[in-house]
Parts: structure tokens; sequence; C-alpha cells
């Protein structure tokens, strides 16, 4: 083991990697199905405003 390895060994910094490992995988499978519902949630909005465009705009063509 060279000098900076055990330094880095005692400074707590190299174990420190291993206790994070797969933090990035979890934080992604929480915001990947979030993003997902967020985009799904955005688009019915849009069609819901698109369909009461359309009907207001039937209307109005029906009464006239």
């Amino acid at each position: 083991m060279s000098r900076s390895e055990e330094a880095t060994e005692r400074d707590g910094r190299f174990r420190g990697r291993g206790a994070d490992r797969g933090f990035v995988t979890a934080e992604a499978a929480v915001v990947l199905p979030t993003l997902v519902l967020f985009t799904m949630a955005l688009i019915w909005t849009l069609l819901a405003v698109s369909a009461q465009i359309q009907c207001v705009d039937a209307a109005r063509a029906g009464a006239r």
C-alpha cells in the first residue's frame, strides 16, 4: 500500500466511498417514476384543457 493510500484509509475517506455506493441508483429509482408521473399529469392536463376548448367551440357553433 502506498503512503497516499494509507493516509486516505486513515482519514476515513477511502472507507466512506464504499458506504455511499448505491445511493445514485436508489435516488434514480425514486426520481424517475416521479418525473414520469409529473409528465403524465402534465400531458393529461393539456388534453383536458384541449377538450374543454373544443367543447366550448362546439357549443358556440351549435348556438349560432
